[in-house]
């Protein structure tokens, strides 16, 4: 093997052993967040009309270096949806980076949602129609469990190619 692919596979593991541990470290402390089924209440099934399209300013993840700090922020466009049963729900879904994919959001017309209240927050949770407070409970904590699994299962590959290194 080439001193220098040596050099390019060690520099990109570090990278990588680096990236694992940040996802690593954003799953365990979203997975203590993750609230029981019992927290929330079934507020039923409810349709929503698109009401508006507004863009909001996000920060930018999508480039890196200069690029990044030329740009900082991005413009992403979400479609507001109003219940129409005269409830007062809200919600809004993130249609993309440009106007015209919210347009083509909204113009898909009404949509069902199924309304999950947070007591405890004061907030409520649109999921599909199919889902329960407890299947979303489930699949927040999976969701979460991967990203502890799959970088923990990562890091300790690494370990074990370290400690064969220095043994052999």
């Amino acid at each position: 093997m080439s001193e220098k692919f040596r050099d390019m596979l060690g520099a990109s593991s570090m990278i990588l052993m680096m990236v694992a541990v940040i996802i690593l470290g954003l799953g365990i402390k979203n997975i203590l967040t993750v609230l029981p089924a019992s927290a929330y209440e079934d507020k039923g099934v409810h349709t929503f009309t698109p009401i508006e399209i507004y863009p909001v300013q996000k920060k930018n993840t999508s480039s890196y270096g200069r690029s990044r700090r030329m740009h900082p922020t991005t413009t992403v466009y979400k479609v507001r949806y109003e219940a129409t049963d005269g409830s007062g729900y809200r919600c809004s879904f993130e249609a993309g980076s440009t106007e015209t994919s919210a347009q083509l959001l909204a113009e898909e017309g009404d949509i069902v949602q199924r309304v999950l209240y947070i007591h405890d927050e004061d907030a409520i949770v649109v999921v599909d129609p199919d889902e329960s407070a407890e299947s979303y409970a489930a699949g927040e904590r999976q969701r979460y469990l991967l990203m502890i699994l799959i970088p923990g299962l990562f890091l300790a590959a690494c370990a074990v190619v370290f400690v064969l290194k220095k043994t052999h």
